[in-house]
């Protein structure tokens, strides 16, 4: 049974005697042998006929939690395909709730992220999402939330929650709240959302950043410090991933050679997620022993020393090589 754009968020809730309700849409992707397709059925077995067998133990780890120690969770795990061919990737979430008894359960939702359905389904997946998201913790509203609308996964929404918590020492709890208000104002799960999550988590006090800032990535195999990634114009959250697929394309090479450059030169402005990416790569860099130079414009406005010490060049120092294109994507 196929998900449809307006069934692109499904319900369900797990009682203590192992009792579960599905909506259609529940049943739809992990039916149709799954216990949702037979109202009450018993057990988490019930839920795994369709999860692929590396992601079961963490679903019914987070129920277990969720059950028994009120954890809320939102864990991104595959399921197969009904006619056994192709898996998609969906999110489940879950609360501790209780029933019109005083009962408890786990009460929660899930999330077709395929990037098929999700174009299709952006506005009525937003809002449902919004009703779906009153009852559930904060945090994991905005992981959902930020799973959604950047395409990223459970661990990297996380990271770039608690690192921008950090960065502008806002506790996460707080800033989790802002997210979910933020993606809730925009009303959908597109360009504004992206943009007025990049302005917050960036830099709060920023006008809106004009369309004419394209981010464009460009590659250079060789050069006199290793092969060359070359950045332009705005990189926030949604293409920050254009950036890093130039990075793995170019990593091996680096390794050979010894050294990489990312030339931020050209930048309008290096946003909350790229910044956290480039640290990320920096890390990288010391494990794989290579030596990372990043370039930036003159005065460093977007605060790179902060961020990556001691890696940080003056563009003279980089004889950069011209770059093979690789993309652009309109900010």
């Amino acid at each position: 049974m196929p998900v449809h754009a307006a069934e692109a968020v499904g319900r369900y809730t797990y009682d203590e005697g192992g009792r579960w309700w599905w909506s259609d849409t529940m049943r739809a992707t992990y039916g149709p042998r799954a216990g949702g397709s037979q109202p009450g059925a018993v057990g988490v077995g019930s839920l795994l006929h369709r999860i692929d067998e590396d992601d079961r133990g963490r679903v019914t780890d987070a129920l277990a939690a969720c059950m028994t120690h009120g954890t809320s969770f939102a864990v991104s795990h595959r399921v197969h395909a009904a006619e056994g061919d192709g898996r998609r990737r969906v999110t489940l979430t879950g609360a501790r709730e209780r029933d019109d008894a005083g009962e408890p359960r786990v009460g929660g939702f899930v999330l077709d992220v395929d990037e098929a359905v999700t174009a299709a389904a952006r506005h009525d997946a937003q809002l449902q999402l919004d009703t779906a998201l009153a009852s559930h913790a904060l945090v994991d509203q905005a992981k959902g939330a930020l799973m959604l609308v950047y395409g990223i996964d459970e661990q990297e929404a996380f990271d770039l929650l608690r690192w921008s918590s950090m960065r502008l020492n806002v506790k996460l709890a707080l800033l989790a709240q802002r997210v979910v208000a933020v993606v809730r104002a925009a009303e959908s799960l597109a360009p504004s959302a992206r943009d007025a999550l990049e302005r917050m988590l960036d830099d709060p006090d920023a006008p809106p950043r004009r369309r004419a800032d394209r981010c464009e990535v460009t590659t250079s195999t060789y050069g006199p410090h290793g092969p060359v990634v070359t950045v332009g114009g705005r990189v926030d959250p949604w293409t920050a991933r254009l950036l890093a697929e130039a990075l793995g394309t170019v990593w091996s090479e680096a390794r050979a050679q010894g050294g990489l450059v990312v030339d931020l030169e050209r930048t309008a402005g290096i946003g909350a997620a790229a910044r956290h990416l480039l640290a990320g790569t920096a890390r990288r860099a010391d494990s794989d022993h290579v030596r990372l130079r990043v370039v930036v414009p003159a005065g460093d406005p977007a605060g790179m020393v902060g961020t990556l010490p001691a890696r940080v060049v003056r563009a003279a120092d980089g004889a950069l090589a011209p770059g093979r294109r690789l993309g652009a994507v309109s900010a």
